[in-house]
Formats: structure tokens, sequence, C-alpha cells
């Protein structure tokens, strides 16, 4: 990692070594060292450097797109990246389900299976990856009620879009859950799940501002 080669200058690769067998803290000014070494990195093309919180300047598109996240921390209680899926679940302690992204609905609806599980009603948000600047579509899944939202209407990052709830086999201690999958871009009432590309990125990014 280039970041840890600057640092290691700075501090010493001694130094270095330790904190990274040991977890011993870095100076101070070596970790501003790294951070500013990881903003000249973005600027001057390695784009990736923003999937590290550390890198976000308040006026870049990540911060400004997923700041609103940061005010519902005091509320997370647990974040679980699905396995081999696309999506993340959150516990709000409030049940408030937000948007975790600003975008525009393009579909609502409920899907139940013959032995009750399934995404029962959603919300498809279509959003912009602030990272990447590609289209998303944000599948919000388990809500208890039909979402009171439009077709067409835009939402902001941080709006409660309705209640978390439970369906199926909701893995909580109430039963309930917030469930978000970032999905490719697809027509209106595809029910498509092909997996947006970013998606691991995405969703880690959105799990560190929600952490606050």
């Amino acid at each position: 990692d280039p970041a840890i080669a600057a640092g290691a200058y700075n501090a010493g690769p001694t130094r270095m070594r330790e904190h990274l067998e040991t977890g011993r803290p870095l100076p101070a000014e070596t970790v501003e060292h790294m951070k500013r070494f990881k903003k000249a990195q973005y600027k001057y093309g390695k784009t990736e450097v923003l999937r590290d919180p550390s890198v976000m300047r308040p006026g870049s598109p990540v911060s400004q797109a997923l700041q609103p996240l940061q005010s519902f921390s005091s509320q997370v209680s647990s974040i679980t990246m699905d396995t081999n899926q696309p999506g993340m679940d959150i516990f709000f302690e409030d049940h408030n389900f937000p948007a975790v992204l600003p975008g525009r609905v393009k579909d609502i609806g409920a899907q139940y299976n013959n032995d009750g599980s399934g995404y029962g009603n959603f919300i498809v948000i279509e959003s912009q990856d602030p990272q990447t600047g590609e289209m998303v579509d944000v599948l919000y899944s388990h809500l208890p009620e039909a979402p009171s939202q439009y077709i067409g209407q835009n939402i902001n990052a941080g709006e409660i879009i309705g209640k978390q709830g439970g369906t199926g086999s909701v893995q909580s201690y109430d039963g309930t859950i917030a469930s978000i999958d970032f999905l490719a871009p697809a027509a209106q009432g595809s029910k498509s799940m092909t997996p947006y590309s970013n998606y691991k990125q995405l969703r880690q990014t959105i799990a560190s501002q929600l952490r606050g």
C-alpha cells in the first residue's frame, strides 16, 4: 500500500511495523501525513482511495451525498453485509428507515412467496453511485406497509421512506430489519436482481457513514 510506505517514510519503518503487527498508535503527524498522501492520490487520478472514509473531503461528491447519514449513527445498532448478495441489513433502534442515497422513485410494489417469505413491501430508488458516477437501483424492502411515495418522486439521502419491517426469515431481536440491495439499472417493473458491479465498495462506504 503506497500510503503505508508514505507513513513508514514519515515515522520510520520500525514504528510502522510495530503499528501493523501490534496496533501501536502512529504519531499524529504520521496519520495526517498519510491522509494528505491519500488525498494527493485522489487528486492525480487514483479515485479508488475515495473508499477510505478518512479521505472524504467536505466538498467531495461522496461526502455531499452521504453526509446526512451520519445523523442516524446513534440509532444504528447493527449492520450486516449479505454474503454473496449485493445488499446490507441495518437495524435502526427507532425503526425509521432512511434512504441511503438521493434519487428518484422508479418502482413500488410487494413480493411474497407462498411460504410467507419474500421482499414484502418494497421501493426501488434510481440513484447515482457518488464514487463512480454510475447509476444504481437501490431496493429498500421488508417494509411493513406499502410505501407512501409515488413513481418519479425525488428522494433525498436521509429522508425517511418508511419503517423497517420483517418478512420471512428476518433475523433480529424483534423480527424487523432495514434491508437494502444495490442492483444494476433495469427497466421499471422488470424485477431484475442483477447485482450492481460496485456494490461491495458502495455499501462499505455507506456503512462507514451510518456508523458515524
